[in-house]
């Protein structure tokens, strides 16, 4: 059997995670000494409502080796092999987390990806590994496409507001206010090669940014439409269901998710973020 290990910035929940069959390795949302597994908080809520009562921002801790290696250990006695997909590496210490634990263990038939991607750009890969296992691939050849599908993953998103970012030493204060009398919205990709966040517009409310969103996704070039386009959201669906009616009219894609966004990038975006993650050709 392929067993598929991804951890908590994918943003599955527990019960999807079972549907799928995926082992999720777990990041810890931190206030101060209350802690949290954000698979465990049913629609994010506790962890937003937690966010807008808190002074200071949460942080996250990452897993550590024996994380990993659990899972390792159980798959050799089983005879499994282990597809890992981890969120980017230039964004947590988790895929060296995962290829220290490689190194403890005397098995072969481990293979770790690093994403490059979060949240719904994580989601989508792991769920296309999901795929090729029930289509009778081994977990060699699921690595390999994988691998090759981490470069034609791209998201594109919009940030509702400039307190959280300002709060994380991300940009001024002063930005902030000014962004906020005069309603900008950012506009941020993940960079398909580095797995960095990028901003790379802004836009003059909801509307408008929207529309720059469509603009980039059209802009991106074609999208394999055989695999799901996976929107998503903070807290607040209200945007992304606004994003979702405009970007179906326009692109009409056959089939797609909506997920909703942890702590993990939550803590940063804020409430009211919308997202979209999609597989180029």
């Amino acid at each position: 059997m392929v067993r598929i290990v991804t951890d908590s910035a994918a943003d599955l929940t527990l019960e999807q995670a079972k549907e799928l069959n995926v082992d999720i390795v777990r990041l810890k949302v931190m206030f101060g000494d209350t802690f949290f597994y954000q698979e465990e908080d049913s629609g994010n809520k506790n962890f937003y409502k937690m966010l807008a009562e808190s002074k200071q921002l949460p942080t996250t801790s990452q897993p550590n080796p024996d994380d990993f290696l659990s899972i390792y250990k159980q798959a050799k006695e089983a005879g499994d092999s282990v597809v890992v997909i981890t969120l980017s590496g230039e964004l947590s210490g988790t895929l060296q987390s995962a290829t220290i634990a490689k190194g403890m263990i005397d098995y072969d038939e481990i293979y770790i990806v690093d994403s490059r991607q979060v949240t719904s750009g994580q989601q989508l890969l792991v769920e296309y590994a999901v795929s090729l296992r029930s289509k009778g691939m081994g977990a060699k050849e699921i690595y390999e496409i994988i691998s090759q599908s981490v470069a034609k993953v791209k998201i594109v998103a919009m940030v509702d507001t400039l307190e959280f970012l300002q709060k994380g030493g991300r940009i001024s204060k002063g930005t902030a206010v000014i962004g906020s009398i005069l309603n900008v919205k950012p506009i941020i990709i993940v960079d398909k090669g580095s797995g960095k966040l990028d901003v790379v517009d802004k836009g003059r409310g909801v509307k408008n940014s929207i529309g720059i969103l469509c603009s980039l996704i059209a802009d991106s070039g074609e999208i394999d439409t055989s695999v799901p386009v996976y929107y998503g959201y903070t807290n607040e669906q209200t945007n992304c269901d606004l994003f979702i009616d405009e970007a179906q009219e326009r692109f009409g894609f056959p089939m797609y998710r909506t997920v909703s966004v942890g702590g993990v990038i939550g803590t940063h975006a804020g409430p009211g973020a919308v997202v979209l993650a999609f597989l180029l050709k």
